[in-house]
């Protein structure tokens, strides 16, 4: 027998070993030694831990508009951080880092403890071939710095997945996950400290978006409540706005709830982040569309300054679209501006805010009826850029009634305004009613195929009309036949 050697300076072990034994257990043996061996190699590649906690560690991250900056390695002989009020999201922190093959690096350092199940979300939330995840980069890192929000983001992308897949209902996964966010959630605000709060606040955010993908707005502006309470005592808006982050992510989750009643946001829109890079190619062209617009249906007559502007916008925001499209090589599967995350946040979510907070300025009936009729036209393009889900059935309400008690908006002189927004409804609608009443309304309202050919020359984009409108014409004529 081998004797036992004591370890030098604690650096080296040696064991001991019995010769003649069997060929398993050598190779039990064998497998002690390497294990032993690797030990302190595998403990200093290992992640650290604090209160079951994995510290972020900073990397580059993936698609992020700008590099991040690195911060340099924690010495592992200094003090663990407080995790207990969650990781302060002003730290850089990580999006995605991938392995060669684009998957999601196992190894990576996450605030929760990661199975197989979360780091396949993590990669859909990433994999663009798998659905568009809008402003992906601005909430993700949110997510990627606190427990909270990071388990609500998990079970908004298991949402998000099931929607694609054509399955309304939440999945038990979704619900563990928003189980252990909420958990997470209450547990700190029993010693909820305000320096602490951005974790948090993020957290709330995430309840909000979770809210909205699943219509439940009673819910939702319980915790809008919640968050104005929290940014009540950190002393208001004016504490986040530095907060790039967090003040877009406020943004757009409140607007998508708000576009889905129809009602005004409540906090205003950081315009300070929201730079369209698109409008200096595009701003004359578009403005030579929506002249062309203005002659051919004379909303300039009826319209006042303030919507005349909003649909400026929107003439620019369609030129942009098909010019963009038509740089697209067919062949190709990029996904140009579609496939852009940030398109719908910065390009269309301004323009959707101004048509929401506008509503209190309507000066008549057909300015009302113009801006449902964008509101219904960009409901598509939000669609069509990924949002999930995108809810009209507040808007197709206020259009039956508009058209049912408002004789002005039946003026000849309106007619191919609202039958644009009539189309559009048709393009939106998402229950059988809906498109029912849209295609009676049509049949009525038409005496010839080419008025309604002629709301191509409104603001259309084919790609995301095209078969609306074929969908509409071939209605009516199993209803009546119409002569050319």
């Amino acid at each position: 027998m081998v004797p036992n050697i004591q370890p030098e300076g604690g650096k080296y072990a040696f064991i001991t070993s019995t010769p003649f034994r069997s060929a398993k257990e050598e190779r039990e043996t064998r497998t002690l030694v390497r294990k032993h061996v690797m030990r302190p190699f595998m403990k200093q590649n290992r992640p650290k831990m604090a209160n079951g906690l994995k510290k972020i560690a900073p990397r580059v991250a993936v698609g992020a508009s700008q590099i991040l900056p690195s911060a340099p390695t924690t010495d592992e002989d200094g003090p663990e951080p407080d995790h207990r009020y969650g990781a302060p999201t002003s730290s850089p922190t990580t999006l995605m880092v991938p392995l060669e093959n684009a998957r999601v690096n196992p190894f990576q350092a996450w605030p929760i403890k990661m199975n197989m199940q979360a780091h396949e979300l993590v990669h859909f939330i990433w994999d663009s071939s798998q659905g568009v995840q809008p402003f992906r980069d601005i909430w993700f890192p949110i997510a990627a710095a606190d427990p909270a929000a990071m388990n609500v983001v998990l079970a908004n992308a298991s949402l998000h997945l099931n929607h694609i897949r054509g399955i309304k209902t939440e999945s038990r996964d979704a619900m563990m996950y928003h189980l252990s966010a909420v958990r997470s959630v209450n547990q700190r605000l029993a010693n909820f400290v305000v320096e602490h709060s951005e974790g948090l606040m993020g957290a709330i955010l995430g309840f909000m978006c979770h809210d909205q993908i699943v219509s439940d707005p009673k819910t939702w502006k319980i915790h809008r409540a919640g968050f104005c309470k929290i940014l009540a005592l950190r002393g208001g808006l004016s504490t986040i706005e530095h907060m790039h982050s967090l003040r877009l992510s406020l943004f757009w989750i409140e607007i998508n709830m708000a576009s889905d009643l129809d009602v005004a946001p409540h906090f205003p829109a950081p315009l300070q982040y929201l730079t369209n890079p698109y409008i200096p190619k595009y701003q004359a062209e578009g403005e030579v569309y929506f002249s062309s617009i203005c002659s051919h249906s004379n909303v300039s007559l009826f319209l006042s300054k303030n919507m005349l502007d909003v649909m400026s916008q929107l003439s620019v925001l369609t030129v942009t679209i098909i010019r963009e499209r038509e740089k697209m090589n067919p062949t190709s599967k990029t996904q140009l501006l579609r496939g852009d995350q940030s398109f719908a946040g910065l390009c269309v979510y301004p323009i959707l805010s101004v048509l929401l907070k506008i509503q209190n300025q309507i000066h008549n009936k057909t300015e009302e009826l113009c801006r449902i009729g964008a509101l219904l036209f960009i409901a598509q393009v939000k669609r069509w850029c990924g949002v999930i889900p995108v809810i009209t059935k507040v808007l197709m309400a206020k259009l039956r009634r508009l058209l049912k008690n408002e004789c002005s908006v039946w003026d000849v002189r309106v007619k191919k305004l609202r039958l644009w927004t009539l189309v559009m409804a048709g393009c939106t609608a998402t229950t059988d009613d809906e498109r029912a009443w849209v295609i009676e309304t049509v049949k009525r309202d038409i005496s010839d195929w080419t008025e309604l050919e002629n709301v191509k020359k409104m603001w259309w984009i084919d790609e995301l009309f095209q078969v609306g409108l074929s969908n509409i014409e071939e209605e009516i004529h199993l209803f009546q036949e119409i002569d050319p």
